[in-house]
């Protein structure tokens, strides 16, 4: 049994973001599954990861891919090219070495057996780019994090601030009460 699992689809949650998180998960699955007969492995596509989803296709527009059809479109399956976008269902692919005329071809999602980005100098250059700017917003996320937690712990150690000059306890005479 095979299942798939990917952290960085856009509509879903994302489930495992970093090795530790993965970790605890893997000690809390792990043993439940092997009672049930299953091996639990974890691991990431990479950065020429499949190409699944609509999304997949919009996400990573620009950058060269790999396709191979279920079923030939003007007498081929296998396609390879810059992926230029998608149109409804459908993705927009400039193929490699075609005449300029018949440069860009569409290929249904849904027809596809496989499709891969493939690994270029300008994808490993964005997916850096990418894991820089994530764990950028994971610490500023971590430090504002810890300033509300200390925030708190000072609001609750904090006593109220009292502008009257009478000791804590003290009351006000019944003429002040009064407003006489």
């Amino acid at each position: 049994m095979n299942e798939t699992i990917d952290a960085h689809r856009e509509t879903e949650p994302r489930l495992i973001a970093e090795t530790g998180t993965a970790a605890r998960v893997a000690a809390i699955a792990q043993p439940v599954l092997e009672g049930l007969g299953y091996r639990l492995e974890i691991s990431s596509p990479g950065v020429d990861r499949p190409l699944v989803r609509r999304s997949d296709f919009e996400r990573y527009a620009g950058h060269v891919v790999k396709i191979e059809l279920n079923a030939p479109i003007e007498g081929r399956k296998r396609f390879r090219g810059v992926l230029r976008g998608v149109a409804g269902d459908a993705a927009r692919i400039r193929v490699e070495g075609a005449p300029q005329d018949s440069a860009e071809v569409l290929l249904p999602i849904g027809d596809m057996e496989e499709a891969k980005l493939v690994l270029t100098n300008e994808l490993v250059t964005e997916a850096l780019r990418r894991g820089k700017a994530e764990e950028r917003q994971a610490r500023e996320l971590e430090r504002e994090t810890r300033r509300e937690q200390r925030n708190a712990r000072r609001n609750r150690h904090a006593r109220p601030h009292d502008n009257s000059r009478r000791s804590p306890g003290q009351t006000r005479p019944a003429a002040q009460n009064e407003g006489e």
